[in-house]
């Protein structure tokens, strides 16, 4: 939680900040008479947070609020290295896709040559969707970013129809997503774009074998590499949650098989591998704890913006 994020000790590096993002909520909380846990105890209830926000409005000046939340005002207390707007990204062709999205938006891309409108528009919506049920946000670009920054790129260059559930990350920041033609569905849809967030199938957990045995003689070669386990990646996020199999990104028990028989056999008795169409409640937690710092620091812009609206 950002509000009790412990900032490495030692000395601080010559030119940052010496007003760090914590220490000016601090003094304007003192302003008002709030204590930092007593204003951790009111962001729980957001009517409460809400009147509290605009007694701190009210006690900004201007010169106070100038440049909080701006992005060259970096809080030395956060890992600056997560936020993906960098002058060389430290992402490499063929490794895992470990992104964090600057303030929790995620711009894109979607070429109109490769896809129609119908295509646009249910991308669109498991997008809507996503907004709805998560703090991610996305923002749609014209064309190429100049910048180098993270971004998707919904193309398919090589006319490929089967699903193609690798998103492809370039050194430039961009990482590519191919919807085949035959893997239009709205679920399968939503499952690329995870994947592009960062998001991996549920059969790669570490723990996945205390619930589940991968029959892989039944699967089909080509798609054996999705159902390995994420030995490299057992410190994500998403894995400090257990292993889900109500997920949108687990499997069904007969995926990719090459003979019609199961590739997934439960483990646990009463155990029944029923992935959603939707998200269920614990993606929705994976996926909290991914963002949760960026999100966050967007609603603190949110704030200062509404501050300065009202001034």
């Amino acid at each position: 939680m950002v509000l009790d994020w412990n900032s490495p000790q030692g000395r601080r590096r010559k030119g940052r900040p010496s007003i760090t993002w914590r220490r000016s909520i601090l003094s304007d909380l003192n302003a008002v008479g709030i204590s930092w846990d007593e204003a951790k105890e009111r962001a729980q209830d957001r009517n409460v947070w809400r009147r509290t926000v605009e007694a701190l409005c009210s006690s900004w000046s201007a010169p106070e609020s100038e440049g909080v939340g701006q992005e060259e005002d970096k809080d030395p207390d956060i890992d600056n290295n997560e936020v993906s707007t960098v002058s060389k990204p430290k992402i490499k062709p063929d490794k895992p896709v470990e992104v964090f999205w600057r303030l929790g938006v995620v711009p894109y891309y979607l070429n109109p040559n490769t896809y129609d409108s119908l295509v646009s528009r249910r991308v669109k919506s498991v997008m809507n969707y996503l907004e709805s049920t998560t703090c991610v946000k996305f923002s749609e670009l014209a064309g190429e970013p100049d910048e180098a920054i993270s971004w998707l790129n919904f193309d398919n260059p090589n006319r490929a129809r089967k699903c193609v559930y690798q998103p492809k990350v370039k050194y430039s920041g961009e990482i590519l997503l191919v919807l085949g033609f035959d893997c239009l569905k709205w679920r399968q849809i939503l499952q690329i774009i995870l994947r592009g967030l960062g998001l991996r199938f549920e059969v790669s957990h570490p723990r996945r074998d205390d619930y589940v045995r991968i029959i892989w003689d039944n699967i089909q070669p080509e798609y054996r590499e999705l159902f390995r386990i994420d030995h490299a990646g057992k410190d994500r996020p998403q894995y400090a949650m257990d292993y889900d199999p109500l997920s949108v990104l687990h499997f069904h028990d007969r995926a990719f098989s090459r003979n019609g028989q199961a590739t997934i056999m439960p483990l646990v008795p009463e155990l029944q591998i029923r992935p959603s169409e939707m998200l269920s409640q614990m993606d929705m937690a994976k996926i909290e704890l991914i963002f949760h710092r960026e999100c966050n620091r967007r609603s603190v812009g949110e704030i200062v913006d509404t501050c300065q609206t009202q001034e």
